[in-house]
């Protein structure tokens, strides 16, 4: 049968679409592209929706979901939803039907109007064929314009026969005996760890994980990605994810408060390290080295095949993974009412560009030193 797509443009009509969704992100192994998740981050965000259900029959076999905003100049654009928030967003699909999915789902997304003017896909990883599927098929757009905005990457370990035992064991022994070190330190300094339990927990362990994500980055500029409509997404989300067993919240703590925050996310035996925070108090204790251990050992037990620390360069995600992977950020032209603005655009980013590499190649500089600050939403900071 013909595989069909509406598109629709209403969050209260996807919420009978969640379940279904959910399980799409189960069988694609995209822990934050569930409809739990996403439908969360629409509410919260008050973004346009335009979200294309492809169909075969009455089987749900992908879904592709985006969210307008107005990009420069005036133009139309269109981004996967939650990518705001949080990094690996794909749109969840019946594996193998990737293809057929994308191009049912860009040819009903083409025929909406108002019609968009520029395509954004943020932070996908390379492992997904969603980025060159999309450009492929979608209706009129501008291939070879196609703007390969910013590359990072993430880290990522591969799940072993004896889980968190041959994950340690695979580690050096100086990794072993620090992270030995470092549980006794917060041992001694009375510092525990805790999973949450349920959803009476939850608020409490959210309202700490937030303050301590700020805290952490108060002092280079504040958290892009923790924002009251963030704050709101993980009150309306965090209870059912949860539930779900999709989530799981480790605090480190004494016995009167939380003193550092671990987010993961999972879905189809794959674990994303979202976020985390600590007290600033205790800046140059192992909280941060430690948490993320314990979160590995937790991921392992809940039946992990594959984890990932996210983006970011630091040293311990390095001793901790196996092996790291390209995450590319793609701004596709599209042939909209506001085209001509948009090529122009392009034309005017492209030779900013360009100036900047000659001033630095004339400056000596190599143009390769990272910037002082980076944050990228999604992975574990």
């Amino acid at each position: 049968m013909a595989l069909s797509a509406a598109v629709i443009d209403e969050v209260a009509a996807l919420e009978a679409l969640v379940p279904g969704w959910d399980e799409l992100a189960e069988a694609s192994a995209l822990p934050t592209s569930t409809g739990t998740w996403n439908l969360a981050v629409a509410r919260a965000y008050g973004e346009p929706v335009r979200v294309a259900v492809v169909r075969d029959g009455s089987e749900i076999v992908g879904i592709v979901p985006l969210v307008e905003r107005q990009g420069p100049y005036a133009t139309r654009e269109l981004h996967i939803m939650g990518a705001n928030v949080t990094v690996g967003n794909a749109p969840p699909s019946i594996p193998g039907r990737e293809a057929d999915v994308a191009e049912c789902a860009t040819a009903a997304l083409a025929r909406v109007r108002p019609s968009a003017d520029r395509l954004v896909l943020n932070g996908m990883p390379d492992r997904h064929p969603w980025a060159a599927l999309m450009a492929e098929r979608w209706p009129g757009a501008m291939r070879r314009l196609i703007k390969r905005e910013s590359v990072t990457t993430e880290w990522l370990i591969d799940a072993q026969p004896g889980g968190y035992d041959a994950w340690l064991a695979a580690r050096s022994a100086r990794f072993r005996s620090q992270l030995r070190r470092h549980h006794r330190r917060l041992q001694s300094l009375s510092i525990r760890t805790r999973v949450t339990a349920n959803t009476d927990e939850l608020p409490r362990d959210l309202e700490a994980f937030s303050r301590l994500h700020r805290a952490r980055w108060a002092d280079r500029g504040g958290s892009r990605p923790m924002q009251p409509a963030l704050e709101r997404t993980l009150a309306e989300a965090g209870p059912r994810l949860l539930r779900q067993g999709r989530m799981f919240v480790l605090s480190l703590e004494t016995d009167d408060r939380i003193v550092g925050s671990h987010v993961w996310f999972n879905a189809g035996g794959h674990h994303l390290g979202w976020l985390g925070g600590f007290d600033p108090e205790l800046r140059g204790e192992p909280l941060d080295f430690v948490g993320k251990a314990v979160c590995i050992e937790l991921a392992f037990a809940r039946g992990a095949t594959s984890l990932t620390l996210g983006p970011g360069d630091q040293e311990h995600k390095r001793r901790m993974t196996d092996r790291q992977e390209t995450i590319t950020s793609w701004r596709l032209p599209l042939r909209g009412p506001r085209r001509v603005t948009v090529v122009g655009g392009l034309a005017v980013r492209h030779a900013r560009q360009r100036h900047a590499d000659w001033r630095e190649r004339r400056s000596g500089g190599s143009g390769l030193e990272p910037p002082e600050r980076v944050e990228v939403p999604g992975g574990v900071q």
